[in-house]
């Protein structure tokens, strides 16, 4: 199996992902005390985005490495989602572990996918700087719950860190969609036998 390119990925879609975080992130900010209902319902649906933009752009794209890491974040993420809207008498501190499970492997798959990158991009740090802030905000998260901070600190954390983390995913797709672009148009279809209609007959 090939380890795939910077046009393996689709840079739209990240930039929707990095969206999707900062709007998430703005919520903690700027609303830190709603209810745990409404944190758990946000929560479950950002990560089902999350996930869903993960997955649907390599549906038609030849499968590689770089590909089947996207997709495995996007499985985490549905995952994580479905058991934030499955589990009954969540509370906040069972919340915020689900939020830092998330952060963490998320962020260990994007490390991932960065010494793949390794070769392919200019800036090779850019992709790996993306999980590190994300295993840490999941690190501290678990670190703050455990020393029983408040809640309004929680959440201000939360959304500062997360917002962070989201501008950093945008910056990425920023640089890739120049990349991309620099690179040339991707051929229209990269799954196997795809090409010439004659040829499948």
């Amino acid at each position: 199996m090939e380890k795939g390119t910077i046009t393996s990925i689709n840079w739209s879609s990240l930039a929707l992902r990095g969206l999707m975080v900062n709007l998430f992130a703005l919520v903690f900010l700027f609303y830190p005390v709603v209810s745990l209902k409404i944190r758990i319902l946000l929560f479950a649906l950002f990560t089902l985005l999350f996930g869903v933009f993960s997955i649907v752009p390599t549906l038609r794209v030849r499968i590689t490495w770089i590909l089947i890491l996207e997709v495995l974040q996007g499985v985490v993420s549905i995952a994580i989602s479905l058991a934030a809207f499955s589990l009954s008498g969540l509370t906040n501190a069972a919340l915020i572990y689900l939020i830092a499970a998330w952060a963490i492997l998320i962020g260990a798959l994007k490390i991932t996918l960065g010494f793949f990158w390794s070769n392919e991009i200019p800036h090779q740090g850019l992709p790996k700087i993306n999980g590190i802030m994300a295993m840490l905000l999941g690190v501290f998260l678990i670190v703050i719950e455990l020393s029983g901070a408040d809640m309004l600190l929680v959440s201000a954390y939360i959304g500062v860190y997360t917002f962070i983390f989201g501008l950093s995913v945008l910056v990425f797709a920023m640089h890739l969609r120049e990349l991309q672009a620099a690179a040339g148009p991707r051929p229209p279809s990269s799954r196997p036998g795809a090409g010439d209609p004659c040829k499948n007959r």
